[in-house]
């Protein structure tokens, strides 16, 4: 296990409050995910907390990511990961990862999800929260990327995902709609088999 893989193993222990579906996640990132990467040269690291944000994305990025408060708790998502070239780090670019059973929308349901943070919240309503959250995911140019078992891939920009392929729903409070997630009908039009991902990844880093 190198030092990436040993800090992503630290900071994702289970911790009180921490859903476990996020902990089983990491882990089939590693299991799943990152071989995949390693087969054509390709590596990934965890981008969780201040230190590896700032570490590992352009300035400019940074300032962004300090609006989504969410993402500089302790641990922060887990499943954000910067993906980059073994031989050349400067290719790469950042996503976050899902590991999916099977293509079934079923199997699919809301992963496919991005928090929406309390001060996003603050200046937005129900009508506008999904354009504003998409202007900043444009800014940062984060990718969704699912992989579905055992052989189909997603991996597409969340702001190319236009406004009708979104909708709201909530974490804990049903008045409170602070969650936007990908209706699995539009993501089933972009199903993938891997035969096609060395060549889709490399065009995108």
């Amino acid at each position: 296990m190198n030092m990436i893989e040993e800090r992503l193993w630290e900071s994702t222990k289970v911790q009180k409050g921490m859903p476990s579906g996020r902990n089983k996640n990491l882990n089939d990132i590693y299991k799943y995910v990152k071989p995949k990467l390693n087969e054509i040269g390709l590596d990934l690291t965890p981008l969780v907390g201040v230190e590896e944000v700032r570490t590992n994305l352009p300035l400019a990025q940074y300032k962004i990511w300090s609006t989504l408060q969410m993402r500089f708790e302790k641990g922060g998502s887990g499943n954000i990961h910067r993906i980059f070239s073994i031989e050349d780090v400067k290719h790469s670019l950042t996503a976050q990862i899902f590991v999916l059973q099977s293509a079934t929308p079923t199997a699919l349901g809301i992963r496919a999800n991005f928090n929406i943070p309390h001060n996003i919240m603050e200046i937005t309503t129900n009508e506008n929260r999904v354009g504003k959250m998409l202007d900043l995911l444009e800014a940062l140019n984060l990718y969704l990327y699912l992989h579905i078992k055992p052989s189909l891939y997603v991996l597409i920009r969340y702001s190319d995902i236009p406004l009708e392929g979104w909708d709201l729903t909530y974490r804990k409070d049903p008045t409170r709609l602070n969650r936007m997630y990908v209706k699995s009908s539009y993501l089933e039009g972009y199903y993938t088999h891997y035969s096609k991902f060395e060549r889709d990844i490399k065009n995108k880093l």
